[in-house]
């Protein structure tokens, strides 16, 4: 209801916890959600906690679009939106430019939280998080995204190492 929402509006509007932040260069985020009331007070909690909100979609397929075209740091995405749902347009997202995800919803269940980790979701938030538990949740979600990035890297070197390796011993072998 209205009312409710109103209250949760109040309610987040208040928290003025705002921690450590997580460092001098503001974290660029992306928020996609379909209620245009819970998208103003995400903005403001985000603003609030030193991030720059360059971008909202109301929908996955406007959410997909705008990663790709805005590049943000951070995606902060509904489940369940219109024409596709939050899961799938992080899902689709992570195969065109690999983004830290988290999900925030009003929805809590096992099903949910599993279909989040396979597509790739970093952290999960129920609505309407505090400040300083936003700010947790993303400096954890691009900590463990680097951590990937860097683990990929390291793999891709490997591999470039193990086929050098493959290749002189082929080379090696053909002159004995």
């Amino acid at each position: 209801s209205d009312v409710y929402k109103r209250q949760v509006f109040d309610t987040a509007l208040r928290d003025e916890d705002f921690g450590v932040r997580m460092n001098s260069v503001k974290t660029r985020v992306v928020v996609a959600e379909d209620e245009s009331m819970v998208t103003e007070v995400i903005k403001h909690l985000l603003t609030s906690a030193g991030c720059d909100v360059v971008g909202c979609a109301p929908d996955g397929m406007r959410t997909v679009e705008l990663v790709h075209n805005t590049r943000p740091d951070i995606v902060l995405m509904d489940i369940m939106m219109p024409d596709m749902d939050g899961l799938e347009a992080a899902r689709r997202i992570q195969m065109e430019c690999p983004t830290p995800f988290i999900v925030l919803t009003a929805y809590e269940s096992e099903e949910l939280l599993s279909r989040a980790c396979e597509a790739g979701v970093s952290s999960y938030l129920l609505k309407m998080p505090r400040v300083n538990d936003l700010q947790r949740a993303i400096l954890i979600a691009r900590a463990r995204f680097f951590d990937l990035v860097q683990i990929t890297e390291m793999n891709k070197a490997i591999l470039g190492r193990l086929n050098r390796s493959e290749s002189e011993t082929k080379r090696l072998n053909g002159l004995v």
